[in-house]
């Protein structure tokens, strides 16, 4: 059960995330068909769902064919929509429909005035260099680069240039420890980390299957994900090599920087609408609290969320049905949502000062990684092919 909806929650019945869908994603730069590493493949889970899913993934989208919808597509046409569903079916219930029918189609046609079917509806996102993560200092990038014949971690200057491989083969989901001197990350299904020259590769404790680690503020712990159950925010603890659940559902963790809390994107999928309502979470590890920040409800994928440096800003990825996916931040404290990104972007990151954003320009023939202003201005890139 929600706590609130400050953007629309449905009046729906809402399940959890559960049923598991298998994962199968292909990227295709240069034309050329090739499989992601497992590190990046976990299961899927969503319930019922037919769409992506990449709430509950760590796989880039291959897209798949959807119907089609306009870029004039917003929440509130959606959740119009949406509601126009809900009301039929009541009516269907109540057998009122003969004389509502004119009324209500007009009131639908109108929710879907702009739509039109894409020209092509196999949209596929492009992706060579992921998952950045900033330096503390703000100097240094570290990605994952899963180009063939050449995966692995690779740091390059957040000015552009002096690009240097310090590990070779599988390594994901990178994050800094506070003071900059490691680097925590997946390999082969185990959280590792490792210095910023590539010395020290340590695994940690035998975390078999934990992704999306998210380094605490004070050094002490790692957040994560566990692969095999696709949520569920989990916990290390550095001094004692120890292990605890935080939280039975939720994803994506990064750390609130001045309350200590968990910042996580969870999500329920209602079967009975094919839309899932979303909730950005802060979770406190030491009581195991839950506060819900805000909700919307959507039929698009919602996945990667980060807290911003001041804690005002939670950057995501969303997938519509008709689009690549696009990096959007949320307004804590205006309420507001905001596409960033209009040609392909996935993975956002923040840069230490809250001023700009690194992130995989995902249009079909790049998938390389740019960086733009926190407004989404002033678009660059980084790395090349």
């Amino acid at each position: 059960m929600l706590e609130r909806g400050d953007q629309g929650v449905l009046p729906v019945k809402l399940e959890p995330i559960s049923k598991t869908l298998s994962c199968h994603c292909e990227r295709s730069p240069g034309g050329t068909k090739r499989s992601l590493p497992a590190s990046e493949i976990p299961k899927r889970q969503a319930g019922n769902l037919t769409l992506t899913a990449r709430h509950v993934t760590d796989c880039p989208p291959s897209r798949i064919p959807h119907m089609g919808g306009s870029r004039e597509w917003d929440f509130g046409r959606e959740r119009l929509a949406m509601t126009g569903l809900l009301f039929l079916r009541w009516l269907l219930a109540k057998r009122f429909l003969p004389s509502t029918l004119p009324f209500l189609l007009a009131v639908f046609f109108w929710s879907c005035e702009n739509t039109q079917e894409p020209s092509n509806t196999n949209l596929v996102d492009d992706y060579l260099h992921i998952r950045a993560a900033w330096s503390p200092d703000g100097t240094t990038i570290a990605y994952s680069s899963i180009v063939q014949n050449a995966t692995g971690i690779v740091l390059v200057d957040s000015a552009g240039g002096n690009l240097r491989s310090i590990l070779s083969g599988d390594g994901v989901g990178l994050t800094w420890s506070p003071d900059g001197r490691w680097l925590a990350f997946t390999r082969n299904g185990y959280l590792c980390k490792m210095r910023p020259n590539g010395d020290s590769l340590t695994q940690l404790g035998a975390l078999s299957g934990a992704i999306r680690p998210a380094w605490s503020r004070d050094g002490s712990k790692i957040a994560f994900v566990p692969r095999d159950a696709g949520s569920g925010i989990w916990m290390y603890d550095l001094k004692s090599d120890s292990v605890s659940q935080i939280l039975s559902y939720g994803n994506y963790p990064s750390w609130h920087p001045t309350t200590g809390e968990l910042i996580v994107l969870d999500g329920r999928y209602d079967p009975s609408t094919g839309v899932v309502v979303y909730s950005f979470l802060s979770v406190a590890p030491s009581t195991k609290s839950v506060r819900t920040i805000s909700s919307f409800a959507t039929i698009s994928d919602c996945s990667f969320s980060r807290i911003s440096p001041d804690g005002n800003t939670i950057l995501y990825s969303l997938t519509r049905p008709d689009d690549h996916v696009q990096i959007w931040a949320f307004d804590v404290n205006l309420i507001q949502h905001k596409q960033l990104s209009n040609d392909g972007g996935d993975f956002g990151a923040w840069s230490p000062d809250g001023k700009k954003i690194v992130y995989t320009r995902t249009q079909p023939g790049d998938g390389t990684l740019w960086v733009m202003n926190a407004d989404g201005s002033n678009r660059r890139q980084l790395t090349k092919h």
